[in-house]
């Protein structure tokens, strides 16, 4: 398992991440002292569809004020943040790589809210048994080789009544994917597995499937998106910023892949028998 970790971290880190970004809000002459959440939104969603995939998914899961949310694989704490503000939710954001919670924690102060991030695994979640009432997962599960750990990690600090959220890159048919792609540059910490297997960890640790949804057309009408807004004049902000240089090429990968119906990405609500 450690092997893996330090794979998926070499491959998501970025050095001085915190600075390079606030450096980048400062061009686009943006106000350090007053940032909003909007400002933040061309990079802080690090997954397919950004803010729009994010709020279609918690949107469907009633959360109330006050309750505990975890989010696994939290990044930089783009969802957190938005789960906070819109739900006023006690949210918790757990992430492999150090430079993305050291950013998450910073870029939250700066926009006025209260969240705990903590560097942690989600095959060893760091929070005792049965204290969250939802905990979402959010195009993080094509980097984890042991979904079954996952599910039962899951499993245990949610609690009875509680709903567990995925948002994931999902195999629809065999065939070969090309990389690099957003989550991986080859296929050493690539692990992109079927529904199938997502519904059968999920009963053997008593979840049953609330919702499911494919985004297939969502995600093609997301890239077009892009590429229309590779013409406009501001352009330094944007999921660049996260995903490298090569950002291009891993988008026309994802594309292609998706356009073939190798893999789409798909919402999964599973929820306490």
């Amino acid at each position: 398992m450690q092997n893996f970790n330090s794979l998926i971290i070499s491959h998501y880190s970025k050095k001085n991440l915190l600075n390079y970004l606030i450096n980048r809000i400062n061009e686009e002459g943006l106000s350090i002292d007053s940032l909003t959440l909007d400002d933040l939104k061309s990079f802080d969603e690090f997954h397919i569809g950004g803010l729009q995939a994010t709020l279609d998914l918690i949107n469907q899961l009633n959360i109330k004020p006050n309750m505990s949310v975890l989010d696994i694989g939290c990044g930089i704490g783009g969802s957190a943040r938005q789960i906070a503000f819109n739900y006023n939710a006690k949210v918790t954001g757990i992430d492999l790589t150090e430079e993305f919670i050291k950013t998450a924690i910073k870029l939250t102060e700066l926009v006025g809210l209260n969240i705990r991030f903590q560097k942690g695994s989600a095959l060893d979640i760091p929070y005792d048994n049965n204290i969250f009432d939802i905990v979402t997962l959010i195009h993080v599960g094509m980097n984890i080789y042991n979904k079954r750990l996952l599910f039962s990690e899951v499993a245990r600090v949610i609690k009875k009544t509680g709903k567990f959220a995925i948002y994931d890159i999902m195999r629809i048919k065999k065939g070969i994917l090309k990389y690099p792609v957003p989550w991986a540059s080859n296929h050493k910490t690539s692990f992109v597995d079927s529904p199938e297997i997502y519904f059968k960890l999920a009963k053997e640790v008593g979840f049953i499937t609330y919702k499911k949804r494919i985004r297939k057309n969502f995600a093609l009408e997301y890239f077009k998106k892009l590429k229309n807004e590779q013409n406009l004049q501001r352009k330094r902000l944007g999921l660049k910023l996260l995903i490298g240089a090569d950002s291009k090429i891993k988008a026309e990968n994802i594309e292609n892949a998706i356009r073939e119906n190798l893999i789409a990405p798909i919402e999964i609500i599973f929820k306490k028998k």
